[in-house]
């Protein structure tokens, strides 16, 4: 295996595009006395098609550097981090300020105060129209620093009281913003990633509500500060299961993206997760026509990802193919034979390291639910059975234990009673040593309690009163309706 800081390197190099790689083979001839050496380890570890540390020491056993090749490649990774810095440099508004900032700074070490002004004051109109206000501070020093150099003899006294109001409500916007940041993260980890949503988190969640979010005035807000505002709203209606309001508050921020595009210009993946969360809810909802527009857009967004954008090309293959399968699940469209399941699973196998945990979790239970209704139980339990290899109960309880109930319920269908009897036991000492409850518990645990100790080939005794689904949280597999499948297959008893 690769060490880590070998490997790092290797897919720097494999994420460049071909005008990356042109660009580099310029810039390290104009920026590195020793351009044949980095060049040259740049040049074979290209051509590689999976990293092979002996084999370069073997390529390059006549170079002197190879005998500190640990050194040659951590100098050469960031020759590669500065040009690929160069390259994009006009490509975004950060790296545009981050550079006349620099132009400042030359240019007031020079005494060059004129110029330093004008510098300033274009970088203040592009920091201003972007909402850049951590830059905008910044900007501001300089400013001050001019100003003193003059000996303040161009400024009125009613200017310095202008530009103190004005950082004033630059440090106040941060405030803002950063307090928004605050509820939104601490909210998504309570609902996402923090267990099972109890009765106690949503009081945690409106508390937060009600001591940051519901004082502030919206038409005073940034346009950052608004799209946070609009985020935080859609997750609250969504944790009170209030879906409408959810996704009108959702509809708003995509509207407040499309507006100002060009402010999120930084963070392309916002339109995906608002896309995303759109079609989630839009699917719980039933609004089957007003989401079809919704998910061209997303399937569409693959074709504009630059290909060394790696990270943008995972979050939208998560996005995009969660939501797809949700939807033939829904809709009872499971097909072995669609090309698009070969590309989840290829997909899967190529980024297992780098999709999030939880993404991958949800993904691969969704996989094992199309399996399931596609009539593939065995590819469908073996599915699950990774996803459960890979996931803990800490990290998504939720997930957690209802991929395991559909593990018990596959085991059922496929009338392997010593696994089953197995599987529940350990289950159940799990629910019991957390303290874990939901409604997934409560109606199957009886169910799964009747299989375990009957030792006939039938039946599993349902409470014969269920007539229609219980409220069902689970976004791929509804329990309550295998449940009643079965308590129609025969009065209340199901027959294995």
């Amino acid at each position: 295996m690769p060490n880590k800081a070998s490997d790092q390197l290797f897919l720097l190099i494999k994420s460049m595009t071909k005008q990356e790689k042109r660009y580099f083979r310029i810039f390290s001839s104009r920026h590195s006395s020793e351009k044949n050496n980095y060049y040259t380890l740049y040049q074979v570890i290209d051509r590689q098609k999976i990293y092979d540390e002996d084999a370069i020491i073997k390529l390059l056993k006549e170079h002197q550097f190879v005998n500190r090749l640990s050194i040659a490649k951590t100098r050469l990774y960031e020759q590669l981090l500065k040009s690929l810095s160069s390259f994009h440099a006009q490509k975004s508004v950060d790296s545009e300020l981050f550079f006349t900032i620099q132009s400042i700074e030359i240019l007031y070490s020079r005494a060059l105060y004129k110029a330093a002004w004008k510098k300033l004051s274009s970088a203040f109109k592009i920091a201003q129209k972007n909402e850049k206000h951590a830059v905008l501070l910044q900007l501001s020093k300089w400013k001050q620093k001019l100003i003193e150099k003059e000996n303040y003899q161009a400024t009125e006294i009613e200017n310095i009281d202008e530009w103190w109001s004005d950082e004033q409500k630059i440090i106040n916007q941060i405030k803002e913003y950063n307090s928004l940041w605050y509820v939104k993260s601490k909210i998504f980890k309570i609902l996402f990633y923090g267990g099972e949503n109890s009765a106690t988190d949503l009081i945690s969640i409106k508390s937060l509500m009600e001591e940051y979010v519901d004082p502030l005035d919206l038409k005073s807000l940034t346009i950052h500060s608004k799209f946070l505002y609009f985020h935080i709203q859609s997750a609250y209606y969504f944790a009170i299961k209030d879906l409408k309001k959810s996704f009108q508050f959702l509809t708003s921020n995509l509207l407040l993206l499309q507006t100002y595009s060009w402010m999120f210009s930084d963070n392309p993946y916002a339109e995906i997760s608002i896309l995303s969360n759109l079609s989630y809810i839009g699917l719980k909802l039933g609004m089957k026509k007003e989401i079809e527009p919704i998910l061209d857009k997303m399937k569409k967004w693959n074709m504009q990802i630059e290909h060394s954008d790696e990270n943008l090309k995972i979050r939208w293959f998560y996005s995009y193919y969660s939501i797809y399968l949700m939807k033939n699940i829904n809709e009872n469209k499971c097909d072995l034979a669609d090309p698009e399941i070969e590309t989840i699973k290829n997909e899967l196998s190529r980024l297992d390291q780098k999709i999030p945990i939880l993404r991958k979790s949800d993904l691969k239970m969704a996989l094992s639910v199309f399996y399931f209704k596609a009539g593939d139980l065995r590819l469908s339990l073996k599915t699950v059975h990774e996803l459960l290899n890979e996931l803990s109960f800490k990290q998504n309880a939720n997930l957690y234990f209802n991929a395991r109930f559909f593990y018990l319920i596959l085991l059922i269908e496929l009338n392997k009673k010593d696994y089953f009897e197995v599987a529940w036991s350990s289950t159940k000492r799990l629910i019991k040593a957390n303290q874990y409850q939901s409604l997934e518990v409560n109606l199957m645990t009886p169910i799964f309690n009747s299989y375990f100790k009957n030792n006939e080939e039938h039946p599993i005794e349902i409470n014969p009163n269920l007539k229609s689904p219980i409220q069902n949280e689970n976004p791929f597999f509804d329990f309550s309706q295998w449940v009643l499948s079965k308590n129609n297959s025969k009065e209340g008893s199901v027959i294995l």
